[in-house]
């Protein structure tokens, strides 16, 4: 398929809810790469983390690259966190929430 153009994707106006957007070691996470493809596809970012430094490091080369985020600090392997994670990003973001990835 050499020549063919990709396959054009705009995510502008979504909200994406990514859960463990931070990274644990050295390198990226997933979850840190999946945030970065979604901002750079357009998105606006939930950056979710239940460790800070990390979570703002992933808000922080986001906004690098002029994307649009918003950081959440909790576990959501504990229900009350995911509980109130939701509603933080429900209330923080217009247009509320159009997708999610954990």
């Amino acid at each position: 398929m050499t020549g063919m153009p990709a396959l054009p994707l705009s995510l502008a106006d979504r909200t994406v809810f990514v859960a463990g957007a931070g990274s644990a070691g050295l390198g990226w996470s997933i979850g840190r790469a999946a945030s970065l493809t979604y901002a750079r596809l357009g998105a606006r970012v939930c950056v979710v983390d239940r460790d800070a430094s990390s979570a703002e490091e992933t808000t922080a080369l986001i906004r690098a690259e002029g994307g649009i985020t918003e950081t959440f600090i909790g576990n959501v392997a504990m229900e009350p966190d995911v509980e109130r994670l939701f509603a933080e990003a429900r209330a923080r973001v217009d247009g509320g929430l159009t997708g999610k990835y954990a």
